[in-house]
């Protein structure tokens, strides 16, 4: 009897064993699910954006207003998580993402502004696929919203594409951050805030005097590239010694007649470079493309160092540079945005003017007079033509140091009202 009362018990003690072990897996299933909803729910727009983002758009812009997905990914990466003012109705920024890589840092730097001086206006952003038509659209459109103000424009193509758009506004002003062409050096109603492309011809006297041949690399339908072109034909220092290589396509990204173009180069001869696709070129030296000497992007779209392969990565060391619009004298804001750039986008850590344009637009919407603007970053004036007055150039050379790509400073050339010209070499 004892013996069955003991088989009972223990049937009725695996029953409950098996009881609390489904409810435990119950339990698990639901705290996973909810996780995991949980998880799913707070990438939903970050995911939305980038599906979004590789999309291929018509000719037609499709409207997006990206304050909140691009709010959502930069406070991904964001210590900080602080509320941002409301957007005002009077400025716009437009910019194209996917077709000029560089407007990506602008966008990133302008929510960092916002974050950490929440005293900056703040405005929507919209994204266009970057064609001239899409951008006069916008326009047209926010203009009769009451929207006067407008911020973007970073390629020279696209600010002579809308120059007469704001000519025959008045009542308009726009802010383009690396708009550099000199054909576009006259009266207008945008302020452009890199200095003008001869200035950075001259910031290279030195390498052009030791070159023997300098061979041009540039994009064809660039304004900024062909304007380079026609300064370098131009220049005592280099048209002598000037060979020129237009890409007019893809296709024109090739090594036979990269190869054949560099056929005869030197050590001390230089390429310069004038191209929006920089690492499809750089990806050439993976498959037997190779020059001895020095080269250096002025115009165009940096190569990304964080993207270099071997044998790239190594063949450029040291024999790649870029010229940086960053003055010896930047605010606390600038430099941290600076950081923040490095730590987030893969080394990228050019802000440019960014900060200034940011305090422009407040300027701009309050009536104040832009000549008594404080600047971030350098001497912030601006000439009859509402381009820069006084230039800073660093150059930087990419290196590898214990494995890690980086740029080093190399040297540095300014332009001051007080100081005058001066130009400096790191040792």
């Amino acid at each position: 009897m004892s013996n069955l009362l003991i088989k009972i018990l223990n049937k009725l003690s695996e029953s409950d064993n098996e009881k609390i072990n489904i409810k435990k897996e119950q339990k698990d299933k639901k705290d996973k699910k909810e996780k995991k909803d949980k998880k799913d729910k707070k990438s939903k727009l970050e995911k939305n954006y980038s599906e979004e983002k590789h999309k291929n758009k018509s000719r037609k812009y499709k409207e997006k207003l990206l304050c909140e997905e691009l709010e959502c990914q930069v406070r991904q990466r964001y210590v900080q998580k602080k509320p941002l003012p409301p957007n005002i109705n009077t400025a716009l920024g437009i910019f194209e993402p996917i077709t000029f890589q560089q407007d990506n840092l602008i966008i990133d730097s302008i929510y960092f502004c916002w974050y950490e001086d929440p005293t900056l206006s703040r405005f929507p952003i919209l994204r266009t696929n970057g064609t001239v038509q899409n951008y006069l659209d916008i326009l047209n459109e926010y203009y009769a919203k009451g929207y006067r103000y407008f911020i973007g424009f970073s390629r020279s193509t696209i600010v002579a594409g809308v120059l007469q758009w704001f000519l025959e506004r008045p009542d308009t002003k726009g802010i383009s951050l690396f708009s550099g062409a000199f054909s576009l050096a006259v009266p207008k109603n945008i302020y452009r805030l890199i200095p003008q492309l001869d200035t950075f011809v001259n910031a290279l006297s030195a390498q052009f005097i030791k070159a023997t041949n300098i061979y041009y690399i540039y994009n064809e339908n660039e304004l900024i590239s062909k304007d380079l072109l026609f300064l370098l034909e131009k220049n005592e220092l280099t048209k002598e010694k000037l060979k020129s290589y237009p890409i007019i396509n893809e296709s024109s990204y090739n090594v036979p007649d990269l190869s054949n173009f560099f056929n005869g180069s030197q050590p001390n001869d230089m390429v310069v470079l004038g191209i929006f696709q920089g690492n499809t070129y750089a990806n050439l030296y993976n498959e037997g493309l190779f020059f001895p000497g020095n080269q250096y992007t002025v115009a165009g779209v940096r190569i990304d160092i964080e993207e270099l392969v071997e044998p790239s990565a190594s063949l450029l060391s040291d024999k790649y540079f870029i010229l940086s619009n960053v003055s010896p004298t930047t605010s606390l804001l600038w430099r941290e945005n600076e950081q923040y750039l490095i730590k987030n986008n893969d080394g990228s850590n050019d802000p440019g003017n960014t900060t200034n344009a940011l305090k422009m637009i407040q300027y701009f919407i309050n009536n104040k007079n832009i000549d008594y603007l404080g600047s971030y970053s350098g001497t912030l004036q601006f000439n009859e033509n509402n381009d820069l007055k006084y230039y800073s150039f660093l150059i930087l050379q990419y290196t590898i140091v214990d494995g890690i790509k980086t740029f080093k400073k190399f040297s540095l050339s300014f332009d001051d009202p007080l100081l005058g010209t001066f130009e400096a070499v790191f040792i």
